[in-house]
């Protein structure tokens, strides 16, 4: 799928087939975007036909591919009508526009994509983020971005560093600003930066071991190597036990109300 910056314009040329790659015999095109709601962007519009054109140019205007102040990215589906001899036909073409940088420190990341590709150099271990694309990478910050959320923090303030709000607990640290955010010590910060990184590659497929422990796996035979974990069922963190090791000492375990 396509990617383009929002608020710009966008051309789409589509090709006139089925899903067997045979063309249409169109004598007529119409179409119409739609967003990720399934809201029109663009209401139903005809095409200007050539005789014999085996594909369209479809030229979405900037105005339709705008994003609301606050969202990072959306989708736009171009949903084709083709009139032929034998009957009508469909196709879709979808792409992705951003609304600049995906990772938002603050909003949907702890920490922007430059410092995460920056702070991942300095982590051993990492399997499936080296090898990941951009993309695979951007989603698997954003989702352990949420999964880091779902923890309860603890966090200890320096004698002369005047505490967040009087508090020193976080149940849903995304409740918290960017200031708030950028008002918490710097070790703790880092900390969490790192489990975030670290967590993405395990969201990757970077520990597999994890994953099993996850599904109750308390034994792995393979080949000559036997493996056999605890006995008992394990706590099922929504993190990943590599994570959590680089918050030592800042996690708060026990029941706590946040956002899921």
């Amino acid at each position: 799928m396509k990617t383009y910056l929002a608020s710009n314009d966008v051309v789409e040329t589509i090709i006139l087939d089925d899903d067997d790659g045979v063309p249409y015999a169109a004598t007529g095109v119409t179409y119409r975007v739609y967003d990720e709601n399934d809201v029109n962007v663009v209401s139903t519009t005809p095409v200007t036909l050539v005789d014999g054109a085996l594909d369209v140019a479809i030229t979405v205007g900037a105005s339709s591919n705008e994003l609301p102040i606050g969202q990072v990215r959306g989708l736009r589906t171009i949903e084709l009508l083709i009139e032929t001899a034998s009957g009508m036909f469909g196709k879709r073409v979808s792409y992705v526009v951003l609304n600049g940088e995906v990772v938002v420190k603050g909003e949907n990341s702890y920490q922007t994509f430059s410092e995460a590709l920056l702070g991942a150099m300095d982590l051993p271990g990492l399997v499936a983020w080296q090898d990941a694309t951009r993309d695979e990478r951007v989603a698997a910050l954003v989702d352990s971005h949420s999964r880091l959320a779902k923890l309860r923090f603890s966090i200890k303030y320096d004698n002369g560093q005047t505490r967040l709000g009087g508090a020193t607990e976080i149940a849903d640290i995304r409740n918290l600003s960017l200031e708030e955010f950028l008002a918490l010590p710097l070790e703790f910060i880092s900390s969490l930066q790192k489990a975030q990184i670290v967590e993405a590659d395990t969201a990757l497929g970077g520990d597999p071991i994890d994953e099993q422990r996850r599904g109750g796996l308390m034994s792995s035979t393979v080949g000559e190597v036997s493996q056999m974990y605890r006995s008992g069922t394990p706590l099922i963190l929504p993190v990943s036990e590599r994570a959590l090791r680089h918050l030592t000492g800042y996690v708060k375990f026990g029941i706590g109300v946040g956002r899921s």
